[in-house]
């Protein structure tokens, strides 16, 4: 998502069109891996994601939304320059699943630790969606913006991460 976005980018500041070309190359393959399903198949980031007999990768559905803000971004853009219809058919799909499946924008599967960084691949995803008409998400937009404002620290950023910094004296 975020190489397409950057060709986007190039594409948008030169007019060259191979960089257009790069992009939609990108947003095809996306489309192909999907399948015309709205969540890729697992990626394997454990030993526990790969059948190690077959080295094949694991076929269970991931709705994790830190897979999908950037290639929704991406394909919002390939939709908005070439007016294909795949790019955002693909990406309603995927924003109507992901809204199912975080109707209030929240899980318990997340930390408090991680909670912005996963609402905020979620809120990139289904703004991209909005943006383009592929549905109405703004109460969970709205839902993971009060979320935001509850992790706000004082210096104005988001809590993000639980590291801790130590004197070493």
């Amino acid at each position: 998502g975020r190489g397409g976005m950057a060709l986007i980018q190039l594409y948008r500041a030169t007019g060259d069109e191979r960089y257009l070309e790069a992009a939609r190359l990108l947003g095809d393959a996306y489309l192909r891996w999907a399948d015309g399903d709205p969540y890729l198949k697992q990626t394997a980031f454990s030993p526990n994601e790969y059948d190690l007999k077959t080295m094949k990768r694991s076929q269970r559905p991931c709705n994790a939304p830190v897979f999908y803000d950037g290639m929704a971004i991406l394909l919002s853009n390939l939709y908005r320059i070439t007016g294909d219809e795949r790019y955002r058919d693909q990406l309603k799909l995927t924003a109507d699943a992901l809204a199912k499946d975080y109707p209030d924008g929240y899980t318990t599967n997340f930390t408090p630790l991680t909670k912005s960084f996963v609402y905020s691949r979620l809120m990139i995803a289904l703004a991209a969606a909005q943006e383009i008409g592929c549905g109405d998400y703004s109460d969970i937009i709205n839902e993971l913006l009060a979320t935001f404002r509850e992790l706000q620290d004082t210096s104005g950023g988001v809590q993000d991460s639980g590291l801790i910094i130590t004197s070493n004296t």
